[in-house]
């Protein structure tokens, strides 16, 4: 109830409770953003990789070619 997924109503004795899914698609929304942000990095990730395994060994970002 606090995060507003839920609506109580009061009959006689009883509370009956209804879902409110509205705050979920906000939610996904927002969790769609991070998804695209991390296919595209992963994506970017599997290139370096792919081209690293088709050229031989490569330094990673920062390492000198002699391997130091």
């Amino acid at each position: 109830t606090d995060a507003g997924l839920l609506r109580e109503r009061k009959v006689g004795r009883e509370t009956r409770y209804r879902l409110d899914p509205e705050p979920l698609l906000e939610l996904k929304r927002w969790l769609a953003y991070y998804e695209r942000y991390w296919d595209n990095k992963m994506s970017a990730l599997r290139r370096y990789v792919e081209e690293d395994t088709a050229q031989g060994d490569l330094p990673l970002p920062g390492e000198s070619q002699s391997g130091e």
